[in-house]
């Protein structure tokens, strides 16, 4: 029986889907755990003009 996302998107797009939220999931832990370095230039201009969410 085929559901309506595999309809929709057949079975390679549903793997695709689960590889693409398990790397971006993966991504977002690793960030969250040792944060990247930062290029000189760009860290100078974060200290000028820093990054303020609304």
């Amino acid at each position: 029986m085929q559901g309506p996302l595999e309809a929709e998107i057949g079975k390679e797009g549903i793997f695709d889907l689960i590889a693409t939220v398990g790397f971006y999931s993966t991504l977002g832990f690793i960030l969250n755990s040792f944060p990247p370095p930062l290029d000189e230039e760009i860290a100078r201009e974060l200290r000028k003009t820093p990054f303020c969410a609304v």
